[in-house]
């Protein structure tokens, strides 16, 4: 199956997802599974998970400066989850033809339920 879908419905829709996976979040205190992909695929990041004390996402990315061991070095980053104040979230977004195929899929996941389906941006 093969999904089409403009830049600005991505743009629109990427964010009402996103807006709905930090509901989830804070309803059942647990991240959505399609919601660490978006993220790992925003920041780079090598892991996320979800503080539910707290309230926060924490976000593992490589400081990949550091050559100093064998092992990487992995800097944390905590963002609180609200419902009004998520720039933190909305800054991450990209716009390359490559990203808006990525966004593209996970509406299909959401939206649609379709796992595999191919994404064209017009």
């Amino acid at each position: 199956m093969t999904t089409y879908f403009n830049k600005s419905e991505i743009e629109t829709s990427i964010k009402t997802i996103a807006s709905d996976y930090l509901k989830d979040c804070m309803n059942w205190d647990k991240i959505p599974e399609d919601f660490v992909d978006l993220i790992k695929y925003n920041f780079s990041a090598k892991y996320v998970s979800f503080n539910n004390r707290d309230k926060q996402i924490e976000i593992g990315v490589e400081d990949a400066k550091i050559q100093s061991s064998f092992y990487p070095v992995i800097n944390v980053v905590s963002y609180p989850v609200t419902e009004t104040d998520n720039k933190w979230l909305e800054e991450s977004f990209k716009n390359k033809m490559n990203d808006l195929v990525f966004y593209g899929r996970l509406i299909n996941r959401k939206k649609y339920n379709h796992k595999n389906a191919k994404v064209i941006v017009m």
